[in-house]
Protein backbone atom coordinates (compact mmCIF):
# COMPACT_ATOMS: atom_id res chain seq x y z
CA UNK A 1 0.00 0.00 0.00
CA UNK A 2 3.19 2.25 0.96
CA UNK A 3 4.55 2.03 -2.60
CA UNK A 4 1.63 2.53 -4.25
CA UNK A 5 1.01 5.91 -2.68
CA UNK A 6 4.43 6.81 -3.04
CA UNK A 7 4.12 6.12 -7.01
CA UNK A 8 1.04 8.12 -7.20
CA UNK A 9 2.60 11.05 -5.37
CA UNK A 10 5.68 11.00 -7.66
CA UNK A 11 3.95 10.59 -10.74
CA UNK A 12 1.66 13.77 -9.68
CA UNK A 13 4.65 16.04 -8.73
CA UNK A 14 6.02 15.34 -11.81
CA UNK A 15 2.98 16.51 -13.29
CA UNK A 16 2.76 19.22 -11.94
CA UNK A 17 5.78 20.26 -12.66
CA UNK A 18 4.78 19.11 -16.67
CA UNK A 19 2.04 21.58 -16.43
CA UNK A 20 3.91 24.74 -14.68
CA UNK A 21 6.46 24.34 -17.25
CA UNK A 22 3.92 23.98 -20.14
CA UNK A 23 2.43 27.40 -18.30
CA UNK A 24 5.52 29.06 -18.05
CA UNK A 25 6.13 28.77 -22.30
CA UNK A 26 2.06 29.10 -23.27
CA UNK A 27 2.66 32.63 -20.29
CA UNK A 28 6.30 33.71 -21.89
CA UNK A 29 4.81 33.02 -26.09
CA UNK A 30 1.74 35.57 -25.43
CA UNK A 31 4.29 38.18 -23.99
CA UNK A 32 6.40 37.81 -26.84
CA UNK A 33 3.29 38.08 -29.02
CA UNK A 34 2.19 40.87 -27.59
CA UNK A 35 -0.70 39.50 -26.44
CA UNK A 36 -2.96 39.92 -23.34
CA UNK A 37 -3.66 36.81 -21.10
CA UNK A 38 -6.49 34.68 -22.01
CA UNK A 39 -8.83 33.20 -20.10
CA UNK A 40 -7.93 29.93 -20.79
CA UNK A 41 -4.21 30.70 -19.25
CA UNK A 42 -5.38 32.08 -15.88
CA UNK A 43 -7.94 29.12 -15.26
CA UNK A 44 -5.38 26.61 -15.64
CA UNK A 45 -3.66 28.16 -12.71
CA UNK A 46 -6.82 26.60 -10.65
CA UNK A 47 -6.02 23.28 -12.05
CA UNK A 48 -2.58 23.34 -9.75
CA UNK A 49 -3.34 22.97 -5.56
CA UNK A 50 -3.00 26.94 -4.08
CA UNK A 51 0.29 26.42 -2.23
CA UNK A 52 2.09 25.19 -5.48
CA UNK A 53 0.52 28.13 -7.40
CA UNK A 54 1.63 30.91 -4.33
CA UNK A 55 4.66 29.59 -4.93
CA UNK A 56 5.32 29.85 -8.76
CA UNK A 57 3.82 33.19 -8.70
CA UNK A 58 5.87 34.99 -5.79
CA UNK A 59 9.05 32.82 -7.52
CA UNK A 60 8.09 35.03 -10.69
CA UNK A 61 7.59 38.00 -8.51
CA UNK A 62 10.63 38.35 -7.14
CA UNK A 63 12.56 37.09 -10.85
CA UNK A 64 10.57 40.55 -11.72
CA UNK A 65 11.52 42.65 -9.12
CA UNK A 66 15.29 41.28 -9.11
CA UNK A 67 15.52 42.14 -12.74
CA UNK A 68 14.09 45.92 -12.14
CA UNK A 69 16.45 46.49 -9.35
CA UNK A 70 19.34 45.44 -11.20
CA UNK A 71 18.36 47.64 -14.01
CA UNK A 72 17.82 50.94 -11.39
CA UNK A 73 21.36 49.76 -10.27
CA UNK A 74 22.80 49.67 -13.55
CA UNK A 75 21.47 53.31 -14.69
Amino acid sequence: MTDALLFVHQVGARALVAFAVVLGVWGAYLYFRRESLTGGFRSSFLIMTKRREAVYLAGAAWIVAIAYLRGFATG
